[in-house]
């Protein structure tokens, strides 16, 4: 009887612990491009991501404008299959300059040529401080609203028109 109970036990955790383990094991930024859509300057981010099991990343964008950061929200990419491509189209509404402790939020005013625009793409979203009660978690909570950690690919591109650099 006790046998059948820790061999059954063995079983379960066996039968688990690739669902406990599962997530992003790897992420790539493939291509950060720029495009023109009539007057307006479109980013395009495409991410490679690979993963033992079901898991999931988020994409954040950074593009400078007069010496200040401009974020996108965190983009959520559920990966559900070992290796997935995610494409994201942008717009320059899409980045914000936000500060909740300072009642800032503001729209990128435009995506400045010989500017870079950085990709990040983070394998772990926290929106609590009971998730993570770091003081740089707490910070990041009360400036954003969430904190993103574990960085697990990052991406630089400078814009510059009539150059595929």
């Amino acid at each position: 009887m006790r046998t059948g109970i820790i061999v059954l036990t063995l079983v379960f955790i066996l039968l688990l612990t690739p669902f406990a383990l599962a997530g992003v094991d790897k992420a790539v930024v493939k291509s950060i491009d720029f495009e023109r859509q009539g007057e307006e300057t479109l980013v395009r981010i495409t991410v490679e991501l690979y993963s033992n099991g079901e898991g999931e990343a988020y994409l954040e964008a950074i593009a400078n404008y007069d010496g200040k950061d401009y974020t996108t929200m965190p983009l959520r990419m559920l990966c559900a299959f070992p290796y997935q491509t995610f494409t994201f189209l942008l717009r320059k509404s899409d980045f914000r300059r936000v500060d909740l402790t300072e009642g800032i939020e503001q729209e990128l005013p435009e995506l400045v040529e010989e500017k870079n625009v950085v990709a990040y793409v983070y394998g772990e979203k926290i929106t609590s401080p009971e998730d993570r009660g770091t003081e740089d978690v707490k910070s990041d909570l009360a400036r954003r609203g969430y904190a993103l950690r574990e960085v697990l690919a990052k991406g630089t591109k400078t814009l510059k028109w009539g150059s595929k650099k």
